[in-house]
């Protein structure tokens, strides 16, 4: 025996589940960004001018980097030369950013 089942979606539905969507993820982005804002605003008021989001991320490289390269673990030089090759590029695109 077989049953003929017609399934509607009603379009306006699938709109508003869309919009309720994206609405969740430009909320969640917004919730992670906001670290990245707090530190802008701090550097911004340490260094007594405005700077930009993408400077925020160098100096935040650039901080990850030395601290990487001076963390006491028990590493390669090699490892240890690297994260200092990475510093060194850090600070010089720091230098040419500001």
């Amino acid at each position: 025996m077989e049953k003929n089942i017609i399934l509607s979606v009603n379009e306006s539905n699938k709109v508003l589940e869309n919009d309720n969507f994206v609405k969740a993820i430009a909320r969640i982005a917004k919730g992670f960004g906001m670290p990245l804002e707090w530190l802008r605003k701090y550097y911004s008021q340490v260094m007594e001018k405005e700077i930009t989001t993408k400077q925020t991320m160098l100096l935040l490289e650039t901080q990850s980097a030395f601290v990487l390269g001076i963390f006491p673990v028990d590493c390669s030089l090699i490892l240890r030369a690297i994260c200092g090759g990475w510093f060194v590029w850090s600070l010089l695109r720091c230098k040419k950013e500001f």
